[in-house]
């Protein structure tokens, strides 16, 4: 949303330095050059004064799911620390599980 409003404001600033009140006449035709509205810069600032709002509390959010995850993992999650000798025909060995 952020970058969003960030494009709509820039784009109002160039067809308003790209645009004038003036009518240009040909001989065939006549043009006339409409003053640009700040719409896009209502809406590009309304959208960027939304996504500040957004984006803060979803980093928040995102920091207590990781924490809640992690507090949950250790209490549920306790590795074992296992040595195994194993032996067979032609050899022996040690195996370590953690």
């Amino acid at each position: 949303m952020f970058y969003g409003g960030l494009g709509l404001i820039a784009t109002n600033v160039v067809i308003a330095a790209t645009t004038d009140n003036t009518t240009y006449n040909n001989s065939t035709s006549s043009l006339k050059s409409e003053r640009s509205s700040g719409t896009l810069a209502i809406i590009g600032g309304t959208l960027i004064g939304i996504s500040i709002p957004v984006k803060i509390g979803y980093t928040k959010k995102i920091k207590r799911t990781i924490e809640t995850y992690n507090s949950n993992l250790s209490s549920n999650y306790l590795p074992s620390k296992k040595i195994t000798i194993i032996a067979s025909n032609q050899s022996v060995g040690i195996r370590f599980e953690w």
